[in-house]
């Protein structure tokens, strides 16, 4: 996903340890506020705590690893052999032979320009799939195994009867996202969920597609009917001619629209790109989503002439002016306005108020919920010169004909293109928790009315009401708007092209005006809609035309580059190749559900993706003109369906992994058109684009992980000084500037072709090193290793050399999550630990005696008008007699009575002059709150005496078990200078501080002079 406005970060929840080429990855248990559970679109906060539930059933999930040290072919058919690989690895794990027979082949991918076999294995448990755990064989061309990962859950029993039907599983569902029961359709199948602890539930496994920018993959429990797990998978026929298309390359920025062939690769896309006359193919829909509905309401497709899409571009989008009022408030108490249809529309006119004081029946309608009400005793309501006997009433302020509509985002684009409508307050209402929808109607009347009714939980009520006339005539009655967003209008739905027209309902003074048009006002329309949505309509076939070209380009190279069926690409049918077909990918342009993005959701093989490419302001463009932002988007389907194998979700979700799909998203659209710049078209900046650099000029390197300032918002300030915490985007960066490194050594060609293999040898749930080990595995099985050397010295000049390792020790199966890194530039033979003899020690504390007189100094608020939390103490100690603590003395905890609080102890200055290889490393035992950015532990070094400090690491992860682990950080970039280091602690808030807190012991500085 690319998102300029806001950048917000993600937390996974995934169930399987597995095993990888390099460190240990696996089971991401992130600590998640319940107060925080809210669903947020595009990425949605998706964990859930599992811990606490009664366990169903005892088992051990086993964390695999496996590389043959000998070679070990596997012959002709490469089946058999490997499972007697797969048998004897897991022998050696201790698991139980009867689990080779719930072990079944669902995917066999062979790489046809490398020949590598890529085997993928799925567990079940008594014919029941277990959730997220299977294994992966690799093998190369000549039949030897490569390497092995994957996960097994063993040694558990449960029963797969479960206590509550499917149907009730998705009333939780829909309930859990608040999403109306009765317009919700979705699949399900029973799975078994294994926890870290080692316990397994019997759970129904569900996706439901909310809307664009939420398409969630959702678990709950078969027996408690709990929520165990969610994330979001959206990270948004022969013509007689040869058709064509007038597009963009890369962008309009740079040239007029060219004229490219819509054929296709004769392997890639055998049929061509085109089935018949409009934008749709084998490999993809595209269509524009205006009114952001998806499937509700199916937007128009590009219609070719002849064969030929050739749309003029008018460049709307660079003239257009704001056509809505842009008042910040609704003045619309106490008012009343009249819509008289006449002859060529609607006459519009304010009116003495009046209220219906009489409401008659209350609507069982839930929050975003829609009933629909038959006109009774002979009532019919024309709109537009159709006459209705029936009318849809949404809860969400609004009326709607022929279809019912549960949105609670207001949108002019909607309400212009969309279904027929008459929206006296169109916003998100409360109508459970507050007030209700009210029902009055004889033959001559319909009066509805939304009675002390809250917007999104707010404590301000809204009453207001619209009368239907049997003659036509609209009256919007308001007694009370205390929102301030929400609109104002009516439409016949299906304007395309159309203009709406702009009427201030508030309006102090009284108004006449005539329209035929869609009728509209918004607040605020910053918030709301784009300016010149109606505008850029002229651009429509142009955009379609454009992004339909590039998705099916990226089809075909990838193709080549081993996306192929067997691999689980996108594609309507499989033309006889393995793999599941059915899934050709869904693209909309000018999608009206959100601005200033672009995304895509990505299901397991056989399912459709969607991707959705919105309008962007600042300036006005929209991104279906972008070849960088479409490629990058396509990319992420990509790296979706090979790392962890075609029929796996979830891989690319943790703080590491879900920053490598950024990365490598970046990386594939800049590396395919040559240029190093990305995004500078929807950005208006050819120098960075979306980016903080361009990627030919990025000093960015590993141990920039999570600390990176984000470039389109402030740092969080902490207590003292800034505080930088991971994001998906900025951290991508890093991975994305390596592999255009990577590129500027071996080239194009092999880059990308290493790249594309390796993504096929990465274990789900990677982390970066996992990432890096695969394309050494990937050069060595396709060349060799003849390019190891050079890739060493690209990878180490990055700091990802080959004694690149994590921090310090926490769980193997977290290690995606981890944000403290050891960044290393050696390329030989790494260093096992800084305690190497050759290594003086520069300055060491154990922190035996009084601290203040050594040169330490402690500042910082315990948020009850004392001082910083951090003291001496002897309560758990890594050696000797004391330890330095943040938490309260004797406490256990640094909770202060629901205060926020925050400290730092800094150390006496060190002078690193003429010291080279210099290591922190220090002892210590951190328990936290792991809800990013709360409670964050963090490395500062200050050059300045402490005047100023730059974060060296962000420590979101707790250490593992109870003993002291060993950390360690690589200070060579303040050689020959003199040094702090600063330990800083902030809870950022007062809520969720009953943890155990932070302790260190045994600082210590290595290095050689």
């Amino acid at each position: 996903m690319i998102s300029i406005d806001a950048k917000v970060m993600q937390a996974i929840f995934s169930v399987c340890s597995i095993f990888t080429i390099g460190s240990l990855v696996g089971l991401s248990l992130v600590g998640f506020r319940e107060v925080d559970s809210t669903l947020r679109p595009m990425p949605s906060y998706d964990i859930r705590i599992v811990e606490s539930l009664e366990p169903q059933g005892s088992g051990e999930v086993k964390t695999l690893r496996a590389r043959p040290k000998a070679l070990f072919r596997v012959g002709d058919d490469p089946l058999p052999l490997a499972r007697v690989y797969l048998q004897r690895t897991l022998g050696e794990y201790g698991v139980s032979n009867i689990l080779m027979e719930d072990l079944h082949l669902v995917s066999k991918d062979i790489s046809r320009r490398t020949g590598l076999t890529h085997l993928h294995f799925q567990q079940y448990f008594s014919g029941v799939k277990v959730f997220q755990c299977g294994v992966s064989i690799h093998l190369g061309s000549k039949g030897q195994v490569l390497s092995l990962s994957g996960s097994v859950a063993s040694d558990f029993s449960i029963s797969v009867i479960p206590s509550i039907s499917l149907e009730e599983a998705t009333r939780i569902a829909a309930t859990h996202l608040d999403v109306s029961i009765r317009t919700l359709t979705t699949p399900g199948n029973l799975v078994v969920f294994p926890v870290p602890s080692g316990t397994a539930y019997l759970a129904w496994r569900l996706t439901v597609h909310k809307g664009m920018g939420e398409w969630y993959e959702i678990v709950v429990d078969a027996h408690s009917g709990d929520v165990l797990y969610r994330v979001n998978l959206y990270k948004f026929a022969d013509l007689g001619v040869a058709p064509f298309g007038s597009v963009f390359d890369p962008n309009p920025d740079v040239g007029p629209q060219v004229i490219r062939a819509f054929e296709g690769d004769g392997e890639g896309s055998p049929e061509g790109w085109v089935r018949g006359e409009l934008s749709r193919g084998n490999n993809v829909i595209v269509r524009e989503d205006v009114g952001g509905d998806d499937e509700i309401f199916p937007g128009r497709l590009a219609r070719a002439t002849d064969g030929r899409f050739d749309f003029p571009f008018f460049d709307s989008y660079a003239t257009t002016e704001p056509k809505i009022h842009d008042s910040r408030d609704f003045d619309l108490d106490k008012t009343s306005i009249h819509l008289v249809p006449e002859e060529n529309g609607y006459s519009i006119d304010d009116i003495p108020f009046s209220f219906t004081r009489s409401l008659g029946v209350q609507l069982d309608l839930e929050n975003n919920d829609s009933i629909e009400v038959i006109f009774e005793n002979g009532f019919t309501f024309p709109l537009y010169g159709t006459v209705y006997r029936s009318v849809f009433v949404n809860s969400n302020g609004n009326l709607t004909f022929g279809f019912g509509d549960s949105d609670s985002q207001e949108s002019a684009a909607k309400l212009t293109t969309q279904f027929p409508r008459i929206a006296p307050l169109w916003t998100g209402l409360d109508v459970q928790g507050s007030g209700g929808v009210f029902l009055k109607q004889n033959e001559k009347r319909m009066v509805v009315t939304w009675n002390q009714v809250s917007q999104d939980g707010e404590l301000a009520l809204n009453t207001f009401q619209v009368i239907l006339d049997v003659d036509g005539v609209i009256r919007f009655s308001y007694d009370g708007v205390a929102t301030q967003s929400g609109l104002v209008g009516i439409s016949p739905g299906g304007v395309l092209g159309g203009v709406d027209s702009e009427v201030d309902f508030t309006a102090e003074v009284p108004f006449s005006f005539a329209s035929s048009d869609p009728v509209v006002e918004q607040f605020p329309t910053e918030r709301s809609r784009l300016a010149g949505y109606f505008s850029s309509l002229e651009d429509q076939d142009i955009a379609i035309t454009n992004l339909f070209y590039w998705v099916n380009f990226m089809h075909d190279y990838l193709y080549e580059l081993g996306f192929t069926e067997e691999a689980g690409n996108f594609q309507e049918s499989n033309f006889e190749h393995e793999g599941n077909d059915g899934d050709r990918l869904i693209a909309d342009v000018q999608d009206g559900r959100f601005s200033n993005n672009a995304a895509i959701a990505v299901p397991p093989d056989g399912q459709s993706p969607r991707m959705a490419m919105g309008l962007f302001s600042r300036p006005f463009r929209d991104s279906a003109f972008d070849a960088d932002v479409i490629l990058h988007e396509y990319a992420h389907g990509l790296t979706e369906r090979l790392v962890g194998g075609p029929r796996r979700s979830g891989c690319l979700n943790g703080l590491q992994s879900g920053a490598l799909g950024e990365g490598w998203s970046d990386f594939y659209a800049i590396t395919i058109l040559s240029q190093p710049v990305i995004g500078e078209y929807i950005t208006g900046n050819e120098d960075v684009g979306i980016r903080r650099f361009d990627y030919s000029k990025s000093p960015l390197r590993f141990g920039d992980f999570g600390n990176l300032p984000a470039k389109f918002q402030n740092s969080d300030r902490a207590g003292i000084g800034d505080l930088y915490t991971p994001e998906l985007h900025d951290d991508g960066e890093i991975w994305a500037t390596v592999l255009w490194e990577l590129r500027e050594r071996l080239g194009k060609s092999t880059t990308e072709l290493l790249v594309t293999e390796a993504l096929k040898l990465t274990p789900c749930n990677p982390t970066m090193l996992d990432a890096r080990d695969a394309i050494f595995l990937a050069d060595e099985a396709i060349n060799n290793s003849a390019n190891h050397t050079e890739m060493w010295e690209v990878f180490a000049s990055r700091g990802f050399g080959k004694s690149a390792s994590l921090a310090y020790d926490i769980n193997a199966s977290d290690a995606d999550n981890m944000t403290a890194i050891f960044q290393a530039f050696d390329t030989t033979t790494p260093i096992e630990n800084s305690n190497d003899i050759n290594l003086e020690v520069i300055f060491e504390e154990d922190f035996e005696r009084s601290i203040r007189s050594r040169g330490w100094e402690i500042e910082g608020e315990d948020g009850l008008g004392g001082g910083a939390l951090w003291h001496r103490s002897s309560g758990l100690v890594a050696g000797g007699a004391r330890a330095a603590y943040y938490g309260v003395r004797d406490g256990n905890t640094y909770e202060t009575e629901e205060e926020r609080n925050f400290g730092a102890l800094t150390s006496p200055a060190i002078d690193l002059s003429g010291v080279k290889n210099a290591v922190l490393q220090f002892d210590h035992i951190l328990r936290a709150e792991r809800a990013l950015p709360f409670d964050p532990a963090i490395i500062r070094v200050s050059v300045d005496d402490g005047d100023t400090f730059q974060q060296l690491a962000f420590l979101f992860n707790d250490t593992r078990g109870a003993r002291f682990q060993q950390a360690r950080f690589n200070l060579e970039d303040f050689s020959n200078k003199k040094i702090r280091i600063q330990f800083y602690f902030d809870t950022l808030d007062g809520r969720t501080n009953n943890f155990g807190g932070w302790l260190i012991d045994n600082v210590v500085i290595r290095g050689s002079r």
